[in-house]
């Protein structure tokens, strides 16, 4: 599968365009986990009202998923953030998951904020618009738990486009009459050979 990652507070950068390339995405990912004030601090990302524009960050993510009237591959956008959305949104969170849902983009959620908050409402209303699932860290026992629960309904949602509609297939494999055809042929000649003796 193809990943990338894009991040965002005030405006979404992509960091990793779309890419099967796993060991490139781990050495990325690995390089912000021990720098990631370098890369908060990017001036057209840092949101100076100290919140996150989060539906912008979702649009961010779906704008890098190439071309949407592609129905052959299902499409996910994952966002984990604060879940403290900012004033200078020029896109909620709503919004930007009806526009997901029509182009077939399954979007999942992940607050690190306080749970059961108005915001995780809103935040998980967002996700089941277009049939994704949201999680907010805190009630989960390990983040691992959350991961592993992502991964199955992703594959669950790959499984299900791969499902298309029934179709007659004929085999090529020799059946019965085949059989008996070449069986016959053996006979007849075996039949002329003892004639000619």
């Amino acid at each position: 599968q193809r990943i990338g990652l894009t991040i965002f507070d005030g405006n979404p950068a992509n960091l990793i365009p779309l890419t099967d390339d796993y060991d490139a995405i781990i050495e990325i990912t690995t390089e912000m986990s021990s720098n990631f004030e370098d890369y908060r601090d990017i001036p057209s990302v840092t949101n100076k009202q100290s919140s996150s524009a989060i539906g912008d960050g979702v649009m961010g993510c779906i704008s890098n998923l190439g071309n949407l009237d592609n129905t052959e591959r299902s499409k996910s956008v994952i966002i984990a953030t604060d879940n403290l959305p900012g004033e200078g949104e020029t896109v909620n969170i709503n919004q930007a998951a009806r526009y997901a849902k029509r182009y077939g983009i399954t979007f999942y959620g992940i607050s690190i904020g306080l749970a059961n908050t108005t915001a995780d409402k809103l935040f998980e209303n967002a996700t089941t618009i277009t049939g994704g699932s949201f999680y907010n860290i805190n009630i989960y026992s390990s983040e691992d738990e959350v991961t592993e629960n992502l991964i199955e309904k992703i594959l669950e949602q790959e499984a299900a486009k791969a499902i298309g509609a029934p179709e007659v297939t004929y085999s090529d494999a020799p059946d019965i009459w085949l059989l008996i055809s070449i069986a016959s042929f053996v006979l007849f000649l075996i039949f002329v050979w003892r004639l000619k003796l």
